[in-house]
């Protein structure tokens, strides 16, 4: 298992490299924006505290874009044949690929947990943890979703339905937006309303009930896509 996570490792080293680098900048951006920002007498840190979830977020979509080399490397029929050959089989390369990504999920979280410690030293007010891990696991339950599609059908068209896929879900939100009930919304102060919500009980029982809800997820996504790897097989390399 060691050497397919190694090996995943090593084929998506740019992208890695490229995702980090973003991190770094993007944290950059946030702590000396920080340090400038607070020194301002007119500085209101609940209007402020919403970057650093959306730059959270983007860091994320970033990175499931950068990484459909992890499956792209992989659509071959001569590694295919080398993999089936291996002890671990068809079972080592699927559980390669969760494990590779939860590692690379993992250290986009630290990246961004990073920086967000760095920035509640300056401004205790700016914590934004809740967020971090509340987009973690997002993230988590979308990529469970989402790879058994790259594994079956690889990973440009798998994330090609992916992307239909949020492509929906945000339309949906969209035509609620437009014509939902939105009264609980207060529109004279919109970010307050959205940091009351994060801060609400309702929310931190949400938030202590995904992490188990995404584990599960995950789990089921990996015996899902172990069942239909085979088939998937049969199209690499054609």
């Amino acid at each position: 298992m060691s050497g397919h996570i190694f090996k995943n490792l090593y084929l998506c080293k740019s992208s890695i490299i490229f995702i980090t680098i973003m991190g770094l900048l993007c944290s950059g951006v946030c702590i000396f924006a920080t340090v400038f920002v607070s020194s301002s007498p007119s500085f209101d840190p609940q209007e402020y505290s919403i970057v650093f979830p959306i730059v959270y977020f983007f860091l994320f979509f970033l990175s499931d874009i950068s990484f459909t080399a992890l499956f792209t490397c992989d659509e071959r029929s001569s590694w295919v044949s080398f993999a089936a050959s291996a002890p671990s089989a068809a079972k080592g390369q699927v559980l390669g690929k969760y494990y590779t990504l939860l590692l690379l999920n993992v250290w986009i979280t630290f990246i961004c947990f990073i920086s967000d410690m760095i920035v509640s030293l300056i401004v205790p007010e700016l914590n934004s943890l809740m967020a971090l891990l509340f987009i973690f696991v997002i993230f988590m339950i979308y990529r469970s979703l989402s790879i058994p599609f790259c594994i079956r059908f690889g990973g440009n068209k798998g994330l090609a339905v992916g992307g239909v896929v949020a492509g929906i879900v945000i339309f949906t939100v969209i035509v609620y937006m437009l014509f939902g009930d939105l009264s609980f919304v207060d529109w004279d102060d919109p970010i307050g309303a959205i940091l009351k919500w994060l801060s609400g009980e309702w929310f931190m029982v949400v938030l202590a009930v995904l992490p188990f809800l995404a584990a599960a997820l995950y789990y089921l996504s990996y015996r899902v896509s172990l069942k239909i790897y085979p088939k998937g097989a049969e199209n690499y390399g054609q």
